[in-house]
């Protein structure tokens, strides 16, 4: 996989770059103990804690645009609050916290190009620190 680098991570533990083959090769940062998994058919990268982040091709009816792509989601989520947005070189990220039925959950969404492919990654925590070690995973993608 990849070589320790330095880093603070959440975790404390600095970070590590691993390879996704599935995903064509891309690479990610993440915390130092991180592994690539496979999740229904779609790469995701496990955290020493357990949680994730999951990449996936667009589906057709998610939106492009980082505005939009926000505006859906405060409409599909009655309890989603405390957004915060970047848009990127390649893309946007952003992160949301829901207040749903089964307890907070910590949001992260990201539309991120590499080379000729288009990605979302996301990711469904249950901690402000562990979507702070996702949103910089799927910030760090690369080809």
């Amino acid at each position: 996989d990849g070589a320790a680098q330095g880093g603070g991570a959440a975790s404390g533990g600095g970070t590590v770059e691993l390879t996704i083959a599935k995903a064509g090769n891309i690479k990610v940062t993440a915390p130092a103990g991180s592994k690539v998994e496979d999740m229904m058919g779609d790469p995701a990268v496990k955290f020493p804690d357990s949680s994730m982040i999951t990449l996936a091709k667009p589906s057709s009816i998610q939106e492009a645009e980082l505005e939009a792509a926000i505006k859906d989601t405060k409409s599909t989520y009655k309890g989603a609050s405390s957004f915060q947005s970047e848009k990127l070189p390649n893309g946007w990220i952003y992160r949301y916290v829901n207040k749903a039925p089964i307890g907070t959950m910590y949001m992260v969404q990201a539309r991120i190009a590499l080379g000729d492919a288009l990605w979302m990654c996301s990711a469904s925590t249950s901690s402000a620190a562990q979507q702070t070690a996702a949103f910089a995973a799927c910030k760090s993608l690369k080809k």
